[in-house]
């Protein structure tokens, strides 16, 4: 008992066969708000496809854990760099069973190291390590550095705690005692607000650190570039003979071999491909097309003779056809 509340000891030799079972597992999240399941699940589906996925399953916090097949897939997986989800650093790191997530946040994120020039004596497991050390935790070497393959820099996945201030220089002593000053580049800086604390932008991104009625400013500023864009793609009209076609107003025109000096223009829509439009119009010049109120004018006439030789039937009028 601790105090009133029950205790119980659970041994490693207890849960040895569910450590087993996820040894090839990664765990993926992303810094800040993250999208549903749905939407992670389809996308690691679709990024991992040909590495062998055994099981993708939501933890708390929006912390995905991944199960592979091998663990050369989920070392491959590891070692293929940064990956983005909607221009959000989408982070990846093997799962061990030390990992904690009972936090509101992971504190701590992997980050690919690169040490340039750096001379190949000093490739060995230990140098490297202690190299890394002085930057954050060791977590890995890429296969490369591994292999001795390309010898112009040593790569290195080291974890350090997301708000540290990343060096970009480091100093060791060499086999001699001599201080020998060491160049590092990365692949990826985590970027953290220092107003909010949250990850994914700086503190001059950070909605919260605006004057009250600003944000809204800008957001109405946005909304109506994007309504100005839009209203420009659907009313350019397409000047045709003097006439604009397209912008869905009906206009007249000046032409002296229609009924007076009057020629009306039928309604016409954006939709409607300004090629058709065109050739619409050359029709009508040419009298091909009669003119709206023409053709309901002389369809009116040619149906007065019709309406008095029709029967009822039903309700309708029905036109007598022939000598029936």
């Amino acid at each position: 008992m601790q105090g009133e509340i029950p205790v119980c000891e659970i041994k490693i030799e207890d849960i040895g066969t569910k450590i087993y079972y996820w040894k090839h597992s990664i765990i993926c999240y992303m810094l800040g708000a993250h999208p549903s399941f749905v939407v992670l699940n389809d996308f690691i589906q679709r990024l991992w496809v040909k590495w062998g996925i055994n099981k993708v399953a939501m933890l708390q916090n929006g912390i995905i854990i991944v199960k592979f097949e091998t663990a050369t897939c989920k070392d491959d997986v590891v070692q293929g760099g940064i990956y983005h989800f909607d221009n959000k650093s989408f982070i990846v790191k093997a799962w061990s069973p030390e990992i904690e997530f009972t936090r509101d946040e992971l504190h701590s994120v992997p980050i690919w190291v690169k040490l340039p020039s750096l001379d190949f004596k000093y490739w060995s497991t230990i140098g490297l390590s202690k190299i890394g050390t002085l930057i954050g935790k060791l977590l890995m070497v890429d296969s490369h550095t591994e292999k001795k393959q390309g010898l112009n820099f040593a790569r290195l996945l080291i974890e350090v705690d997301i708000d540290t201030d990343l060096p970009g220089r480091v100093m060791f002593k060499n086999e001699r005692g001599n201080l020998v000053e060491q160049k590092i580049q990365y692949d990826w800086r985590p970027i953290i607000c220092k107003f909010c604390k949250k990850y994914g932008h700086n503190i001059k991104e950070c909605r919260k650190n605006k004057p009250p009625g600003e944000e809204k400013d800008q957001d109405r500023t946005r909304i109506e570039k994007r309504k100005a864009k839009t209203d420009e793609g659907m009313l350019q009209a397409t000047q045709v003979g003097g006439a604009k076609i397209g912008t869905g107003k009906m206009t007249k025109t000046p032409s002296p071999t229609k009924q007076g000096n009057t020629e009306w223009i039928m309604l016409t829509r954006i939709h409607m491909p300004t090629n058709l439009q065109q050739e619409h119009y050359k029709q009508r010049q040419m009298g091909l097309v009669k003119n709206t109120f023409q053709v309901l004018n002389q369809e009116s006439i040619n149906t007065k003779g019709v309406t008095s030789q029709s029967r009822n039937m039903g309700g309708s009028n029905i036109p007598i056809i022939g000598n029936g």
